[in-house]
């Protein structure tokens, strides 16, 4: 099986057990968006995916404010919504 079609399969792995979707946890300024992307950070996690790049720089600017992170937004390249990135 070529790369493509792995990748495909895992995708449709994913969205088809919802116990694998990223969940938000409290107290998040901004909400996360429902769709599902595969995309982990470096420690294997899934990722928050926001609905939009106002949505993510809210967050990004929150998270600035409160722990010094500085964050770029890049829209995600899996899923339609917007991620944070620390580099």
């Amino acid at each position: 099986m070529d790369f493509k079609k792995q990748l495909k399969t895992i995708k449709k792995a994913l969205r088809q057990h919802p116990e694998e979707k990223p969940k938000a946890s409290g107290g998040r300024a901004a909400e996360v968006y429902e769709p599902v992307c595969i995309c982990r950070d470096r420690n294997g996690e899934f990722k928050n995916l926001y609905a939009s790049e106002a949505e993510a720089l809210k967050q990004a600017a929150l998270l600035r404010q409160y722990n010094g992170a500085i964050l770029k937004v890049y829209p995600c390249p899996d899923t339609p919504g917007w991620h944070l990135s620390s580099g």
